[in-house]
Parts: C-alpha cells; sequence; structure tokens
C-alpha cells in the first residue's frame, strides 16, 4: 500500500503543486480583502520615553515631578503617546504642517545636543536617540498647534574634508535623520549651528538666534548623564525670561556608570567655558564663592517667573528666608523680585573666611534702598525649625544653599526629622544637599561622616521619598541643576514644594525671638 501511495505521488506530483499553488493564492487573497475591511479598527501604538519623571506637560511648578522621578529633571516635558492615522490623514496633516513651518513664525524651539560621531563620521547611538526624542517631540507640539525651531549643533572636529569621512559635523548628522525621519520635516523648521564646539557655545549661539526669531519657549534635549551640566549651562546663559524644559533621552545603567566620572570632570571646563564667554557675572565682592551665584539665582528666579505667570499670590504679609545669607548677594536678588515680601537674612558667619559677610550685606541694604530685607545676626540652630513647626509659621519662600551640612544632624533619623521640619517651614524651598556618595574625608566635605549617615546608600530622590512616606507629605520636588563646588563634589539644586493648611507667617517680631537676632 504505501509503494502505490508514492506512485500516485509521483504519477500526480505536477497536479498536486498546482492544486497546492492556487491554494496559497487564494488564501492571501481572501486574507487581503479582510484585513483591508478591518483597516479602520487596527491601530499602531508607537511609544517613545523621553522624560525621567514622566509627568504630563508641567509649565505649572504645581505639576512640577511627584515624588518618582529617577534625574527629576525640571519643566521636563512629557512625549505622549502617538497612534497612526490613516494615510489620507496622514498626508493631509504633512501638508497643513509644512504650510505652518513655511509660512508662520516661529514659537517655540527644541535644541538637541550633539554627541561625538564615531572615526568614521557615522552617528553613535546616543546621538540616534536624541534626534528621535528630538523629533517625537516635534511632532506633538506640532499636534498641539505650535511651530516649533529645530536647532542642531556640533561643529566638526579633525580634518573632515576627504570623502571618507560619512558626515562633517555632528549637525549635519543630525539633519540627516531628522529630514529622512518619518516626520516629514520641512527644511526650513532647521537651524544649524556649525560654529559651537562645546555646550556653552551652544547655548549661547542658540540664544542669539531664538533673540532674532522672538522665541521664549525652549525645549533642550540631550542624554540623562549629560543632563545636570546642560542644565547648569542653559541656565546661566539664558535670562530667566525664558522658558526652559529640560527634555531626556534615557541611555542604558552602564552607560550612565561609565559616564559619570567623566561629566564631573566636565564640569571643570564647561566653568571655563562660561568664564571665556564672559557668563558668570563679575561682582566678586557679593558672595561665596560668586561663580556659583549667577547659575543658582538663575535657576531660582526662572521658577519664581514661572510661579508669577501661572497666578501664584503672595500672602499680604508674605515672607521669605535665606539662611546663611552670607554677603546678601540671593536676599538681595529675592527683595528686589519680590518687593511686597519681607525678606528674613540668617547669618551667623560661621567661617573665618568670611567674618565681614554681614557688614558687605548691610552696605548693599543702605546702597540699594531696601527696606523689606532684614538681617538677622545668629547662629542657626536645627531646634528653630521644629519652633516655627509648633507655631505653624509658613515661609513663601526660602533658601538653604550649601548650609543644610553645618546643621550638625548626628545620624539619618536627626537628618530625616530636621529636614521635615525645615520643608514644612516654607511653601517652597530651594536647598543644596552635599552630593550624595560614600566620603572617606579626603573629599574635604564638612561633616563627611555624618552625611554618610544621612544618606546611608541613598540618593536625593530616596531621601524625599522615604521622607514622604514617613510623615505622609503633601510634596513634590524636581531638580533645576548642579553646580561643582571647590572640593570637587556636584550638588544639585532642588525645589520643594510642600502643601499646607492653616499655617500662616509670624509677625517679624517673633521671628526675631525664635532665632534670637543679635541687635549688634
Amino acid at each position: 500500500m504505501p509503494n502505490s501511495s508514492r506512485q500516485i505521488v509521483s504519477r500526480y506530483r505536477i497536479q498536486f503543486l498546482i492544486l497546492f499553488v492556487l491554494f496559497l493564492y487564494l488564501t492571501s487573497f481572501f486574507t487581503y480583502n479582510s484585513n483591508n475591511a478591518k483597516q479602520d479598527t487596527v491601530i499602531n501604538t508607537s511609544t517613545t520615553t523621553s522624560t525621567s519623571t514622566k509627568d504630563k506637560d508641567n509649565h505649572n511648578h504645581n505639576n512640577h515631578n511627584n515624588n518618582n522621578n529617577n534625574n527629576n529633571n525640571n519643566n521636563n516635558h512629557n512625549i505622549k503617546d502617538r497612534t497612526n492615522d490613516d494615510e489620507d490623514d496622514d498626508k493631509a496633516r504633512n501638508r497643513q504642517q509644512q504650510h505652518r513651518t513655511k509660512n508662520e513664525k516661529f514659537d517655540s524651539t527644541i535644541v538637541t545636543l550633539g554627541y561625538t560621531l564615531h572615526s568614521d563620521g557615522m552617528p553613535s547611538r546616543i546621538l540616534k536617540d536624541r534626534v528621535d526624542t528630538a523629533v517625537d517631540l516635534y511632532q506633538q507640539l506640532q499636534a498641539e498647534g505650535s511651530n516649533p525651531l529645530l536647532v542642531f549643533s556640533g561643529k566638526g572636529k579633525g580634518d573632515t574634508t576627504t570623502d571618507e569621512f560619512e558626515y562633517k559635523s555632528e549637525a549635519d548628522a543630525m539633519r540627516d535623520m531628522a529630514i529622512n525621519s518619518d516626520a516629514n520635516i520641512d527644511e526650513s523648521a532647521i537651524y544649524m549651528d556649525l560654529e559651537s564646539t562645546n555646550t556653552a557655545e551652544n547655548a549661547k549661539n542658540t540664544l542669539t538666534r531664538l533673540i532674532a526669531e522672538g522665541i521664549n519657549r525652549v525645549f533642550v534635549v540631550t542624554s540623562d548623564f549629560h543632563m545636570l551640566r546642560a542644565q547648569y549651562i542653559f541656565n546661566t546663559i539664558f535670562p530667566p525670561k525664558y522658558e526652559l524644559n529640560f527634555v531626556v533621552t534615557l541611555t542604558t545603567e552602564k552607560t550612565q556608570k561609565s559616564m559619570l566620572a567623566q561629566e564631573k570632570q566636565l564640569y571643570l571646563s564647561s566653568q571655563k567655558d562660561l568664564e571665556g564667554l564672559g557668563m558668570l557675572g563679575t561682582d566678586s565682592a557679593l558672595g561665596y564663592h560668586p561663580f556659583r551665584n549667577l547659575p543658582r539665582w538663575n535657576m531660582i528666579e526662572r521658577e519664581i517667573e514661572v510661579d508669577i505667570r501661572n497666578d501664584r499670590v503672595l500672602d499680604t504679609d508674605a515672607k521669605c528666608a535665606d539662611y546663611g545669607s552670607n554677603h546678601g548677594y540671593f536676599s538681595l536678588k529675592l527683595a528686589q523680585k519680590l518687593p511686597n515680601a519681607k525678606i528674613v537674612s540668617l547669618e551667623g558667619e560661621a567661617m573665618n573666611e568670611y567674618k565681614n559677610a554681614q557688614e558687605t550685606h548691610e552696605g548693599k541694604i543702605l546702597e540699594l534702598g531696601l527696606d523689606n530685607n532684614y538681617l538677622c545676626k545668629t547662629r542657626v540652630k536645627y531646634d528653630m525649625f521644629a519652633q516655627l513647626v509648633s507655631k505653624k509659621h509658613v515661609y513663601e519662600y526660602q533658601l538653604c544653599l550649601s548650609v543644610f551640612h553645618w546643621f550638625g544632624m548626628e545620624n539619618r533619623e536627626v537628618f530625616e526629622t530636621v529636614l521635615f521640619n525645615h520643608l514644612m517651614n516654607a511653601k517652597t524651598t530651594f536647598i543644596e544637599l552635599p552630593e550624595p556618595m560614600i566620603y572617606t574625608g579626603k573629599e574635604g566635605q564638612h561633616e563627611w561622616n555624618k552625611v554618610n549617615k544621612w544618606y546611608d546608600g541613598r540618593n536625593e530622590d530616596k531621601v524625599f521619598e522615604d521622607l514622604q512616606k514617613r510623615y505622609n507629605m503633601d510634596m513634590t520636588w524636581k531638580i533645576l541643576g548642579a553646580l561643582s563646588h571647590e572640593n570637587k563634589t556636584v550638588r544639585k539644586v532642588i525645589r520643594v514644594d510642600v502643601k499646607h493648611a492653616d499655617r500662616q507667617p509670624l509677625p517679624l517680631s517673633e521671628l526675631k525671638n525664635i532665632y534670637g537676632c543679635s541687635a549688634k
């Protein structure tokens, strides 16, 4: 029987083959028609995660990251999920976008920071991911009715005059990737900065172009490992009236770790780049290490500008505090920014290096004719925070920049209690904490052994998360940027917002009693 079957198959093998081919054709035909009939129900979803906070577009400070951010880079813009429309809608939308780009004024800009090309002139994975993030953001802003300008920067280095190099510059590579994407980006929507060789030059050249275009809304796209330094540089160069949003492209944990030491070293070169461009200010008479003053104040003032645009209203008797006011740089700026608020500056001259700080501050108050800046000469102790909490006091804003580690907390428990009390004393706190790392005593960090106990292996985000859970706080925070200090550590400037109920500013006379202000 088996032999008979083989004979039949052998005799009619051509007929079998024809029937099989016919079967495949009919199957493909019916499947094609079935798919066409259902095309309106098929959705292809493309999602790009490009922010560390994964919050909604947060131009209102109340929407700033909420607690579960790994990098918390501020005013971060979330790239939303997108769905593909049918082909006709895509064509119509693309024609509309091209018309808008060519005929309407740009109202925002997306600055994509460059990254070194491979030796053959080809873009790296890191650079490709940055462009992908920028393209996704471009499409989202277009869908929202905006008309963004794309800025690609990066001057070629070395001899790239021969044809062996695929691209002559990072900007060229980014432009081609954007043009060849499926976003249908018109060349008129792209500005090429071929002169900048570092992030500081890129920021300055971009600002010059935006002044000419009249654009105030800016999105800066870069990788997670580069974000803090990009925030530092752009906040320094861009005046506070500009709305800066930072959009992070995620890299692998391995990449982040490998770039950590290099990025810390690059802070020093970035400072020199900014100094070379004349962007760090020249008033050396005011402030504790004045090269850090302008960047930090720009970060803070930009946040206050956002609050003002979002109609934040100050209490009639609103007060602000500046702990460790030193020569008064930040207090004086705050007093001029908020003329209807009383600024309480607290300085005890803990370091002999600045023994004349109070006199300098008092002189500036008189010189500027400020009647809303009170200088309290005292040595701040952390039990003062608890007294303010018990009396239900609240500041509108308080600054605690690079002084929290001077309060002498012995361990993690006390550190968290003091930090809680401190944050409860204000609606908004701008604070710098020591860099989270394992100190050995060689770094020059004050109270380094205690700092190790405070963090207990955590970073700033985990500290705030633990604090929020422990005290059930209605609190949000975000990282505005970071600066390199004289001991080569990198400290982040963090904004913390706490919602309060039934708390009011105490009279100045009562604050003087709690702080023990000297009459000298």
